[in-house]
């Protein structure tokens, strides 16, 4: 072989690895976009995201407390949701309910990240057909709230009390049906576990999420979730001794519609 074939072919095994580099960051970018939808760049929804992100960036900071976070956040929920079908336009929440369809008839659920989101906020879309959950589970140095866009979900909210190997011990805080324009929150510190069950008209819910960052339970651990059963738990007066279970046997038992 000679030395202008060997570099050939070293140049070709090299334009090989560059092109298969870039169709893997290409899928990697395309698999992400399936992940996410759109929100419309309306004066009203941006205004939304930079209020939620306001007092998220505070509590990531160690600025705000939680479950002021929790007040916050709801009180900036409701108040876009008056009156909710304003609110729903300037979501554009038919066009992105329309990219979900597929996988909500396959599969009973769909959840998409909204994008743009703030700094310090996670915006998501759940829609889960009738029957269907969000299983029961706790946070670890995080907060959370759900607003009811369409449909009815059944929230059962606990105060996490303190951890056991293998086990959570919980009190019970909320159990009611949120109709559209209502909603619930979490944080390390108030109604830290949380279940929801579509009504008969299935569910669609607009998820606030921050890290607690430095005002979290136990600051510079990445945030997380517990799973655990509620139901199957020790019951001593209000408390529950829940166990720690895994995910798809969550789902197996509560998400079955």
């Amino acid at each position: 072989m000679t030395a202008s074939s060997r570099l050939s072919r070293r140049t070709l095994g090299v334009a090989a690895l560059a092109h298969a580099a870039t169709w893997t960051l290409l899928s990697r970018a395309a698999r992400a976009d399936a992940l996410t939808l759109e929100l419309p760049a309306r004066a009203r929804v941006r205004e939304l995201v930079r209020a939620l992100d306001e007092p998220s960036t505070a509590t990531r900071r160690g600025r705000l407390d939680p479950v002021v976070w929790q007040s916050r956040v709801e009180a900036l929920l409701h108040a876009a949701a008056r009156p909710l079908p304003e609110l729903l336009a300037a979501l554009e929440l038919d066009r992105l309910l329309a990219d979900l369809q597929a996988e909500l008839r396959a599969r009973g659920r769909a959840t998409r990240r909204l994008r743009p989101g703030g700094d310090d906020l996670e915006l998501k879309l759940f829609a889960l057909a009738p029957g269907r959950a969000i299983v029961p589970h706790g946070h670890d140095n995080m907060q959370s709230a759900f607003l009811v866009l369409r449909g009815e979900a059944r929230a059962r909210h606990y105060d996490r009390l303190h951890d056991e190997p293998g086990y959570v011990v919980l009190r019970p805080t909320i159990d009611r049906a949120l109709r559209p324009g209502e909603s619930t929150s979490i944080s390390d510190f108030r109604d830290n576990v949380h279940w929801f069950t579509a009504g008969d008209d299935g569910a669609t819910l607009l998820n606030a999420r921050a890290d607690a960052g430095l005002s979290g339970r136990a600051p510079g651990r990445a945030p997380g979730r517990v799973y655990l059963d509620p139901e199957t738990g020790e019951r001593e007066r209000e408390l529950i001794r829940a166990p720690r279970v895994p995910l798809g046997r969550l789902r197996a038992k509560y998400d079955r519609g």
